[in-house]
């Protein structure tokens, strides 16, 4: 090479070049380091990168790292929010004054008793925000609560199934979601720490020998 200038993009051609002692801990960190930079060597010392484009680098990964917690604050929300959603609908619909319509009614009302239990609803199904359409219609529509439990009595789907079925799948199928993503993410964040680290050593490097 010109000038005696030498570029190394690997650990054991560092070590030899810069008469260093091998440490398996840096090995692990200048594997990963050599992916995507090579280290330039004049003299037995190093003359590229410099530390400003390696802070630079850090500084940029600390913006990655800041995103991803804010990723995973979301799908913890997420996840809580799936687990515990049907658990706040019990505690809920006591202030609710749809809850206490549908327990009068339901109390005062033959007709509309048979309906209930025709159709195999619970209050809780009635107060669940996914079905507001289904119990804005059924407290107050005999028509619709006739066709609705003639509908579910003569249907295969509803067979062996409830209209509440739906929305348990949905809140399970969203904290499954919410697990993958939190797995991931953490993943994520584990990697880009470690890639912190692998430029952090670069620059103690980059100060021994400048």
């Amino acid at each position: 090479m010109k000038n005696n200038e030498i570029i190394i993009n690997d650990y054991n051609h560092l070590i030899t070049e810069l008469d260093q002692p091998s440490n398996i801990d840096d090995k692990l960190y200048f594997d990963r380091f050599f992916k995507k930079k090579c280290i330039r060597v004049k003299n037995k010392k190093i003359i590229y990168p410099d530390t400003e484009e390696i802070k630079e680098t850090i500084k940029d990964l600390y913006g990655q790292l800041t995103y991803l917690k804010e990723k995973l604050k979301f799908w913890k929300h997420q996840l809580s929010d799936a687990k515990n959603y049907h658990s706040i609908i019990k505690i809920t619909k006591f202030v609710k004054k749809d809850y206490w319509y549908h327990k009068i009614k339901e109390a005062t009302d033959q007709e509309y008793k048979q309906n209930v239990r025709d159709c195999k609803l619970t209050s809780d199904v009635l107060m669940d925000p996914a079905y507001q359409n289904l119990k804005n219609s059924f407290l107050r529509n005999p028509d619709y609560r006739k066709k609705l439990s003639d509908t579910i009595n003569s249907s295969i789907i509803y067979k062996n199934s409830n209209i509440g079925d739906q929305s348990k799948t949905k809140q399970e199928f969203r904290a499954k979601s919410a697990e993958f993503n939190i797995k991931k993410i953490h993943e994520h964040i584990k990697d880009i720490m470690f890639q912190i680290k692998v430029q952090e050593k670069a620059i103690e490097l980059i100060k021994k020998y400048k």
